[in-house]
Order: C-alpha cells, then sequence, then structure tokens
C-alpha cells in the first residue's frame, strides 16, 4: 500500500512539476515577447526602448529553450537596427553553441542562416557566403534537405552582388526547383527575380524579360504577402532598366 501511495504521490508532484514548467515556460515567453514588442516601439525613448531589450536579453541567455530560437534571432536582429553589432553577433554565436552543444542541427543551420543575413546587411559578402555555405552543408546532412531552397537563393543573390551572375543564376535555378516542388509563391517569385536579374547581368535582355514577366505573372498570387506592391511594381521597374540600358527611353516611359 505505502509503495502504491508512493507511486502515486511521485506521479502527482510529476504532473504538478510539469504544469509549473509550462506554466512557467508561458510566463516567460509572454514576458519576453512583451519586452521585445517595447523595445521596437518608436513611441517610446530610446534609453527606454534598450532597457527592455536589455531585460529581454537578460531572460533569454539565462533561460536558453531551442523552442524559442525566433526570439533570439529578432532580438539579435534588434541588437543590429540599434546600431550594436557587437551584441547581435554575440547572441547568434551564444545560440550556435547551444545548438552544437544539443547537436540541434535544425538550429545550426537556422543561426548559420542569420549570421549569414547580418554579415549581408553589413555587405560583408564574402562572410555571408561563407556562412550560408556552412548552412548548405549542414542543410545536406539532413534527409529532407531543411531550407536549401532559401540558402541557395541567398547564395545566387549574393553571387549576382558580386557580378558572378552565371553563378548566380545556376544557384537560382537549383532553388527554383525545390520552390516548384514545394509549390511556394513567394520563393518561386524571387527565384524568377534573381534569374532576371542574372541573365540581365550578362546582357540576356531578352531571356531576363521572360523571367520578369514571369515574376509578374507569380505575383498574382500574392496578394496576401505584406510587401505585395512592392513585389507587384518591382518587376516592371527592372523592365524600365532594361530598356534604359538599350537606350529605348520611349519604352521606359511607357
Amino acid at each position: 500500500m505505502k509503495f502504491k501511495v508512493s507511486i502515486l504521490l511521485c506521479l502527482f508532484l510529476s504532473i504538478i512539476s510539469c504544469e509549473q514548467e509550462k506554466s512557467l515556460n508561458k510566463t516567460k515567453s509572454y514576458n519576453v515577447d512583451t519586452l521585445l514588442t517595447w523595445s521596437q516601439n518608436i513611441d517610446l525613448k530610446k534609453e527606454k526602448r534598450l532597457a527592455f531589450l536589455k531585460k529581454a536579453d537578460s531572460i533569454l541567455v539565462r533561460n536558453y529553450n531551442p523552442k524559442f530560437r525566433d526570439r533570439y534571432y529578432l532580438l539579435a536582429s534588434i541588437y543590429h537596427y540599434n546600431s550594436n553589432e557587437k551584441r547581435s553577433f554575440e547572441i547568434l554565436d551564444f545560440v550556435k553553441d547551444k545548438s552544437l552543444l544539443v547537436k540541434d542541427t535544425l538550429g545550426l543551420i537556422l543561426t548559420n542562416c542569420q549570421i549569414a543575413n547580418s554579415n549581408s546587411r553589413a555587405l560583408r559578402i564574402d562572410s555571408a557566403y561563407y556562412y550560408f555555405t556552412k548552412a548548405e552543408k549542414l542543410s545536406t546532412s539532413l534527409k529532407s534537405k531543411p531550407y536549401m531552397d532559401f540558402i541557395l537563393l541567398n547564395k545566387a543573390d549574393l553571387l549576382c552582388f558580386q557580378r558572378d551572375y552565371v553563378g548566380a543564376e545556376v544557384k537560382a535555378v537549383e532553388a527554383l526547383k525545390i520552390a516548384k516542388r514545394k509549390k511556394n509563391d513567394r520563393l518561386i517569385y524571387d527565384c524568377y527575380i534573381t534569374i532576371g536579374n542574372s541573365l540581365s547581368g550578362i546582357k540576356n535582355y531578352e531571356s531576363a524579360k521572360e523571367y520578369y514577366h514571369k515574376s509578374i505573372n507569380r505575383s498574382k498570387e500574392l496578394k496576401g504577402d505584406p510587401q505585395y506592391v512592392t513585389l507587384k511594381a518591382q518587376p516592371y521597374n527592372y523592365i524600365a532598366d532594361i530598356f534604359l540600358n538599350k537606350g529605348d527611353y520611349i519604352s521606359t516611359i511607357n
């Protein structure tokens, strides 16, 4: 009987412990989300926003939870936009180290992508390409190859920026194949734009226009996207640039 009571007591304590942990995680999540929101509130003074940011930083670093990776990435991004690159990269390195510790391959892929994006924003193109390549290798190691389309497209954009238009086209076409298989309209649209830019870069203007027109057609599927107005207009701007490069100023106006 005592044995049964002990088992029941252990089960009861276990349930209570789990419920408390769930409650604690929920509270932490809520508190951090609120702090991160306030840290971006432009109606507050900068000193106040930074105070909320540092408080969120303290909570997240003290209680690392891989389920909340997106919050760490947001934290790093906010530091970046507050001109604190040092702390931004420290947060990303922190997540990377934690992911290595628990052998969280998905976490490593995402964190390398975030580090790559941070370097890209700072125009450190070689470093950005390096970290996207690391993410690509990790993605390849998994059967589902997560985020491979996103990684390849970003590498294509970096190559295009460096005027390696042929390499950019190759990567973008690889990304497009995956995007079509997944039926990801936004990514398909982005691939069309990058392929168009690559072709335009090598002065293959007619083929470039074909891909810009494909992106125009695909944009019709993106009416629910917050950036829809920009996405709809973007291909027309690129087509206008082609007419300008060809000296066809009348078509540019029309």
